[in-house]
C-alpha cells in the first residue's frame, strides 16, 4: 500500500509509489492478526502508519471474503462435483480464478 497526501492507496502503481510517503506490505490472517510488515517510509507519523495498516488489513479481509464467497466457492463446488478425487484439477482451477482477479482493487462489502 502507499500513502499519498494522507490518503491510503491499495495496490499503488509504480508512479504512485514514487510520490508515496509510505511503501508498506501487510500480511495478516483472517483472525485479525497482522503477521508481517515490510516497507519503507519518508517521515511518516505513527498515527498515519497505524491508519494505513488498519485500512490495508480491512481491505485485504474484504477482498479475501469477496473472493471466497463470490468467486472461489462456486467454482470449487463445481470442480469437486464434476471431477471427484481430482485435487490437482481443483487447485489449477482455483489458481486460474485467482489469476483472473489479480487486477481487482475494489471489492464490494
Amino acid at each position: 500500500m502507499g500513502l499519498c497526501d494522507d490518503e491510503v492507496i491499495i495496490n499503488p502503481t509504480r508512479r504512485e509509489l514514487q510520490t508515496s510517503q509510505l511503501d508498506l506490505v501487510v500480511s495478516a490472517t483472517k483472525q485479525n492478526l497482522v503477521v508481517m510488515l515490510e516497507g519503507k517510509g519518508n517521515i511518516v507519523l505513527m498515527q498515519d502508519v497505524l491508519k494505513a495498516i488498519n485500512y490495508t488489513f480491512l481491505s485485504a479481509l474484504r477482498a479475501f471474503n469477496f473472493l471466497l464467497q463470490k468467486l472461489l466457492r462456486p467454482h470449487l463446488t463445481e470442480a469437486y462435483a464434476s471431477k471427484p478425487n481430482k485435487g490437482p484439477h481443483v487447485l489449477a482451477h482455483s489458481v486460474s480464478v485467482l489469476a483472473a482477479c489479480a487486477n481487482l482493487t475494489h471489492f464490494p462489502t
